[in-house]
């Protein structure tokens, strides 16, 4: 695929680009290409020399890419039916923002099998509505033993997606684009290092990102923000002294420091 015209990006791996201005992009994955570009005529160009070169389909535009639907309110109208909630009431949050979830009596259980098919069919839909993700991290954790407060916390995310299943992810174009990013705990031994592990993961994961934007002519300036919630955590990453609690940490993960140091 790479050629005179095309050149492999180093860092994406499966995105190939174009060597004209403006250029093309267009990831690849086995027989599956996805194209695009700021300009049409560039776009139809292309589309013509690829189904010249090679035995291919136009399938129009991208709607469907790897099992996966860019358009999922055909899958959440599906979703509620299954559920009986295709006319329900709609709500304004997809959480009681006022109560707090926990295990109940087992007097209370509500189907279980019924209820993980919800969450699972829920998680699918945060693809394109991380505005409900959440409020499903949380009823996820109830998935053992829900009960039907647990259930109606699920069906209430339902009533959320009824009155909002025109909204999506919009990618506006600006000349401003900033990336950042935020951290959450994995398992350690203290909170603190935990979200240190996080941040430097994240910080990994950005690097990555910054190098296949700047393939993609979205070069990041500057240092980039990434967001912690734990103070102790953002003072190990500005002070490098050695410190008896923070000894044993393994050193991988005191990349971050250098990254802070650099301010990269």
């Amino acid at each position: 695929m790479a050629d005179a015209k095309r050149f492999r990006s180093l860092v994406g791996g499966v995105i190939y680009l174009t060597h004209t201005k403006p250029d093309i992009a267009f990831p690849i994955y086995v027989d599956d290409i996805i194209y695009t570009s700021s300009s049409t005529f560039l776009v139809n160009e292309f589309k013509s020399q690829m189904m010249n070169e090679f035995e291919m389909s136009d399938m129009g535009l991208l709607h469907y890419f790897l099992g996966l639907e860019v358009y999922q309110a055909e899958d959440a109208k599906d979703l509620l039916s299954k559920f009986g909630m295709l006319n329900c009431k709609s709500a304004t949050t997809p959480m009681n923002i006022n109560g707090k979830l926990q295990q109940e009596d087992k007097e209370k259980m509500a189907d279980a099998k019924r209820f993980r098919s919800l969450v699972g069919g829920l998680i699918y839909l945060t693809h394109t509505k991380p505005d409900i993700a959440f409020p499903i991290s949380v009823i996820y954790r109830f998935m053992q033993q829900p009960s039907t407060v647990h259930y109606g916390a699920a069906k209430r995310v339902l009533r959320y997606i009824t009155g909002t299943l025109e909204y999506g992810v919009w990618y506006s174009k600006t000349s401003n684009f900033r990336l950042c990013g935020f951290t959450d705990t994995t398992a350690a031994l203290s909170t603190s290092e935990a979200e240190y592990i996080a941040s430097t993961s994240a910080a990994c994961q950005a690097i990555w990102l910054r190098r296949v934007l700047a393939d993609l002519q979205h070069e990041q300036k500057g240092a980039m923000k990434i967001f912690c919630d734990n103070k102790a955590t953002i003072t190990m990453t500005k002070n490098p002294t050695f410190h008896g609690r923070t000894k044993h940490i393994d050193i991988r993960y005191h990349f971050i420091r250098d990254l802070v140091q650099r301010r990269r």
